[in-house]
C-alpha cells in the first residue's frame, strides 16, 4: 500500500510549525500552494521546494534563538559596564532596553526570513486568488492589557525587587509597542473586506451581536485577565516559597524560573477559560478585542 507523500514525507514537525513557514503552504494536487502569511495569492510550488523552504525556516529559527541568547548575555554585559556605579533599578532599565532592542531586531529578521519563499517566487504567476485573512493572534486590547499589568506590578507590586519589576515592565512596554505597530502594519496590507473578515466581532457575514453577547465577551475578557494575573504571580510566589527565597528580595535566577513558569501557567489558565468562551459564545475573548475601526 503506497503512502501519500504530501501526508507523510512532508509532514511538518513541531519545530517546523513553530518557525511559521510550514503553515504558509497548503496541499494542491501533486504539489503545494504557497500563500504569504497564510492568506496571500496561491503560488504553485513542488513538494521538494516546499520541503526545502520548511527546513530553511526551521534552521533560521534555531539560529535566531541562539542569537537571542547571545544578545541577552551581551546586553547584560553592556548594561553592567554602562551603569557601573548606578543603582540596580537604572541597571535593570538599561539591561531591559538593550535586551528588548535586540529581541525586536531579531523578530524583524525572523519575519524577513519567514517570508523567504515569497521573495524567491516573486516572478511566478499565482494559481489561486488571496483568501480571507485569519483573525487570531493577540489583538490590540490583549497587548495593551499586558502592558497595563506590567505597569501596575511595577508601581504597586510586592513580589520581587524594584529592579526586577522595572526590567519586566520596560521589556513588556518596548516589545508591546513593537507588536502593536507590527499588527497595525499587517492590517494595513489587507483590503477592507479582509479586515472585516479578520476581526471576529465584525465579520461581514455575521449577524449583529446582541447586548448579552457583548457583555458575555467583556466578562470573559475580564475573567481571563484576572485569572492570568493570579496564575502568574501565584506561581512566582509558590516557586519562591518552595526555594526558600524571600519574596521581597529573591535570588535572580530563582525569580526568573518562577516567572517563566508563571507565564506558562497563566497562559494555560487563560486559554482554558477562553475555550469556555468559544463554546458558549462562538468567539474568542482573547482575539476579539481589536479596538480599532475596520477602515484603519
Amino acid at each position: 500500500m503506497s503512502r501519500d507523500p504530501l501526508s507523510s514525507a512532508s509532514r511538518a514537525g513541531p519545530f517546523d510549525k513553530l518557525a511559521g513557514v510550514a503553515a504558509q503552504f497548503e496541499p494542491a494536487g501533486d504539489g503545494y500552494l504557497y500563500r504569504q502569511d497564510g492568506w496571500g495569492p496561491g503560488i504553485p510550488v513542488t513538494l521538494l521546494e516546499r520541503d526545502a523552504f520548511v527546513r530553511a525556516g526551521a534552521r533560521d529559527l534555531l539560529l535566531h534563538l541562539a542569537a537571542l541568547a547571545l544578545c541577552v548575555v551581551a546586553a547584560w554585559l553592556a548594561a553592567v559596564r554602562v551603569t557601573s556605579g548606578a543603582d540596580d533599578v537604572v541597571g535593570a532599565v538599561v539591561f531591559a532596553t538593550f535586551a528588548s532592542a535586540a529581541a525586536i531586531l531579531l523578530l524583524i529578521s525572523h519575519e524577513w526570513h519567514r517570508r523567504a519563499a515569497s521573495r524567491a517566487m516573486a516572478a511566478r504567476r499565482p494559481a489561486a486568488p488571496p483568501r480571507t485573512a485569519p483573525g487570531g493572534g493577540a489583538g490590540y486590547g490583549t497587548i495593551a492589557g499586558v502592558m497595563a499589568i506590567a505597569l501596575l506590578w511595577l508601581f504597586t507590586g510586592t513580589i520581587g525587587t524594584t529592579a526586577y519589576r522595572a526590567f519586566f515592565a520596560v521589556s513588556v512596554l518596548l516589545i508591546g509597542m513593537f507588536l502593536i505597530v507590527r499588527r497595525w502594519l499587517a492590517r494595513r496590507r489587507l483590503t477592507p473586506s479582509q479586515r472585516r473578515a479578520a476581526t471576529p466581532l465584525r465579520r461581514a457575514s455575521a449577524e449583529p451581536a446582541s447586548v448579552g453577547a457583548g457583555c458575555a465577551m467583556l466578562l470573559f475578557f475580564l475573567l481571563e485577565t484576572v485569572a492570568g494575573i493570579f496564575a502568574l504571580f501565584g506561581t512566582v510566589a509558590l516557586v519562591l516559597r518552595l526555594a526558600g527565597q524571600p519574596i521581597e528580595d529573591p535570588n535572580g535566577w530563582v525569580f526568573a524560573i518562577g516567572f517563566l513558569l508563571g507565564g506558562a501557567v497563566a497562559y494555560a489558565a487563560m486559554r482554558m477559560i477562553d475555550r469556555l468562551c468559544k463554546r458558549w459564545t462562538g468567539l474568542s475573548a482573547m482575539d476579539a478585542f481589536s479596538w480599532l475601526p475596520v477602515h484603519w
